[in-house]
């Protein structure tokens, strides 16, 4: 199927291809078969000289006679488009292939030869097949609303994955972006176990914290890739309830034991520790150091710390588990005491005489 548009006063034309029918799409003579494609209409489309927009049916084999029904081009419907009022509350839309009959809008494809299609099973639940995968990085493609990956929020991700191998092959989905130095890096933010095609639809899914890098690009895109990446190029492979809600929130505030933190003040700076395993290997920080920017008591032996900065790394609350909660020290008002490094000057030590608490008040700053 090809747009034409022509001109005023012009005998040119503008021609381009919507959407090659797949031959998986193509119906046997004599039936009807589905046809969807999306149309986004160019600038010159537009232009106030455009005299004609002419939709055709090309490269039909000559003789072939073509039956057309229920012909219909309008816009998607509402549900394929953000929540005006929870913009960021799921960054997926039509991820359950429900959403417009055998279209895919807006899932795309990453890999020209590949062929993605909305199948129906013998249930009618819709579903994603994506086959004739071209190379091992073939997958479909979801643009993601970069503006809601702000500093620090955490999105539940998940999908529904069955590959049709015997052998099992393990898979991640990641995110591709521009960065804010324009250049594009990888972020992955789910790693799946080995499957394969007898286990069925397996879910895939885990918590997605937003990377500093991540919150500064400008363009995002969910992608999926398989490990190895090179055994895998002819593998089909079907999707279904991919999501990425959004679960909370950056951390604003700690809430501290008040004779711990008593002392705390505004501009001073803070440190919180990570609450997982960390490995010099890991991707994520090793703790993150944030400035105070507020001090209140709650008048319950607790404060409110609230950070200038959104932490990047999970942070797990006493509450919630004890022995993995975070620990949070005052360092800007650290004093550290170091002696000589030199070999002949080992053994010596600083002496530092305050005769009283004012004297010490005078020396530092923020006693």
């Amino acid at each position: 199927m090809t747009v034409r548009a022509r001109l005023a006063d012009s005998v040119n034309h503008f021609h381009r291809t919507l959407k090659y029918m797949d031959r998986a799409e193509a119906p046997k003579y004599g039936e009807f078969g589905d046809y969807t494609a999306g149309i986004s209409f160019r600038d010159y489309e537009l232009w106030d000289n455009m005299t004609s927009l002419i939709l055709q049916i090309d490269r039909a084999e000559i003789g072939t006679d073509i039956t057309i029904d229920d012909f219909r081009i309008g816009l998607p419907p509402a549900d394929l488009f953000p929540n005006p009022s929870d913009t960021c509350g799921e960054l997926v839309m039509n991820g359950d292939a429900e959403g417009v009959g055998a279209s895919r809008y807006p899932i795309k494809i990453h890999g020209s030869a590949s062929s993605l299609l909305v199948v129906k099973d013998e249930n009618m639940n819709s579903y994603f097949q994506l086959t004739k995968r071209s190379d091992s990085w073939s997958s479909m493609l979801i643009n993601l609303d970069h503006k809601c990956l702000d500093r620090g929020v955490v999105y539940l991700a998940s999908a529904k994955v069955r590959v049709h191998s015997e052998s099992e092959h393990p898979f991640y989905f990641f995110i591709r972006a521009l960065g804010g130095d324009n250049k594009w890096f990888h972020h992955s933010i789910l790693e799946c176990p080995a499957q394969k095609f007898s286990d069925g639809w397996v879910t895939c899914s885990g918590e997605m914290m937003v990377h500093y890098r991540l919150s500064n690009s400008t363009n995002a895109q969910l992608r999926m890739a398989f490990v190895p990446y090179a055994d895998v190029i002819d593998v089909d492979v079907d999707y279904d309830d991919i999501s990425i809600k959004y679960h909370r929130g950056f951390v604003k505030k700690l809430v501290v034991s008040k004779p711990d933190a008593h002392c705390w003040g505004q501009q001073s700076d803070v440190h919180v520790g990570s609450s997982i395993f960390y490995s010099f290997t890991s991707v994520v920080e090793n703790g993150v150091t944030a400035g105070i920017s507020n001090v209140s008591d709650n008048n319950d032996g607790t404060m409110n710390i609230e950070l200038d900065t959104a932490p990047t790394i999970p942070i797990i609350s006493s509450e919630e588990n004890s022995n993995f909660a975070a620990d949070v020290a005052l360092v800007s008002r650290n004093v550290i005491v170091r002696g000589e490094s030199e070999e002949e000057n080992k053994g010596e030590f600083i002496s530092m005489p305050f005769h009283s608490i004012n004297k010490l008040k005078e020396k530092m700053n923020g006693i």
